[in-house]
């Protein structure tokens, strides 16, 4: 089943719109003989089954997307997202089309799934805005999930939404106490202030130079999509943001950055359809690093994230754990004595600091920290593997451990 996202990329530069809901389309569907046997239930007048396709089964929602895609998905022009059926054209000959009372047809802007579409791009709904501007505010853990959703359902409208989950994100931890202060009713009210005057969207056009910007920091990762105009001026497309896994938050600052750019490809590849021919594991690129200093980078949304890991980034951070651990496995030393070396890292003030730096970003100049000219030239080598601080795959042994090992690496000599 299409995301929302993936289906809105299509858009291209539409602007009369027509909507087609289904008429309980569920029931639409005929189910053969053997499925309508599946559905048997008892009443005190006798056993009955049903002949069609009803609510309140699990698989319902994809049969119903699988058998509308039969008839829809090689019609140009056309998104569907369950029973909603969105028509679109550049003009009224494109988009043409009689249609019945419960739809809606030639219209300039058109409600979809959460979103106000028109000529110039992607709105959030009013409808939904207003209902989170109501929403009360939450008593508990069970109220706050669900202001929580409706507000990430247009995250990609407002930037600033990252900076103010955190407080409430941490809420919904397992090891959490409710505790409503200040810093959360804030977050909460700024978040609906917000979402009352969010941007203007623009729609993904293939034939328009396309930006994608990454940026990482200690506990999220961020990416903006925009086009660049004629005038040179860039237009947004969305904005997306996600917190770091466990794993992932001990990772190298500059390996932090090289999965936020991996990541922020993979996202744009997938929501926007920039090439769907191809799955993003697949595409090469020929590309160019410019360096953009933090203040021209919108990098607020990778400081507090929006949203969460997905499966596939959860399934690549455990090949990423699987793949350090094999590193330190394969080390010529012992797991107590690497437990050793690892309190010593702890303790040595050198140590302890580079390993600051690995996981938090390093000073943009070296005299900044009276302890970094040893490090400062290697600082591309450096990592932290299983809390252990790293030389690419080599151990870094603190100063108070070095003779040490130099008896044990000569002994027997």
């Amino acid at each position: 089943m299409p995301s929302v996202d993936e289906s809105l990329a299509k858009l291209g530069n539409s602007k009369i719109f027509s909507k087609l809901d289904a008429n309980s389309g569920y029931w639409q569907i005929p189910l053969d003989e053997e499925s309508q046997l599946l559905t048997t239930f008892a009443t005190p007048f006798g056993r009955y089954c049903f002949n069609r396709l009803l609510f309140g089964i699990s698989s319902t929602p994809e049969i119903f997307q699988q058998a509308l895609s039969r008839f829809l998905e090689d019609l140009d022009g056309t998104m569907y997202q369950m029973d909603d059926i969105l028509v679109h054209g550049v003009d009224q000959s494109e988009a043409g089309l009689t249609l019945n009372d419960k739809c809606e047809f030639s219209k300039s802007s058109i409600s979809f799934r959460t979103h106000i579409i028109d000529g110039s791009g992607l709105h959030a709904d009013p409808l939904k805005t207003t209902a989170i501007a109501q929403f009360p505010e939450p008593f508990d853990v069970t109220g706050l999930p669900r202001f929580m959703g409706m507000a990430n359902h247009l995250c990609k409208f407002v930037p600033l939404l990252a900076d103010l989950n955190n407080p409430l994100r941490q809420l919904l931890r397992k090891d959490s106490s409710w505790v409503w202060e200040e810093p959360q009713q804030h977050a909460f009210q700024q978040i609906k202030e917000d979402l009352l005057s969010s941007e203007v969207l623009a729609h993904y056009d293939p034939n328009q130079p396309t930006i994608i910007s990454a940026d990482a920091s200690s506990t999220g990762l961020r990416a903006v999509l925009t086009h660049v105009q004629e005038n040179e001026e860039r237009r947004l497309i969305c904005y997306a943001s996600r917190s770091l896994s466990e794993t992932e938050k001990r990772y190298a600052v500059i390996i932090k950055e090289a999965l936020a750019v991996t990541w922020a490809s993979e996202k744009a590849l997938k929501d926007a359809s920039l090439h769907p021919a191809f799955p993003p594991q697949t595409l090469c690129y020929t590309y160019q690093v410019h360096y953009v200093p933090g203040k021209h980078k919108a990098a607020a949304l990778s400081h507090a994230p929006v949203g969460t890991p997905e499966l596939a980034d959860e399934l690549f951070a455990e090949e990423a754990e699987a793949s350090t651990t094999q590193v330190t496995a394969s080390l010529p030393t012992t797991a107590m004595r690497q437990q050793e070396i690892q309190g010593a890292q702890e303790v040595d003030e050198e140590c302890s600091q580079v390993r600051v730096y690995c996981l938090q970003g390093w000073p943009t100049y070296r005299h900044h920290q009276p302890l970094l000219p040893p490090y400062w030239e290697s600082r591309g080598h450096l990592s932290v593997v299983d809390y252990l601080l790293m030389y690419d795959d080599r151990l870094v042994i603190p100063r108070g451990k070095r003779l040490q090992t130099l008896d044990c690496i000569h002994t027997g000599h």
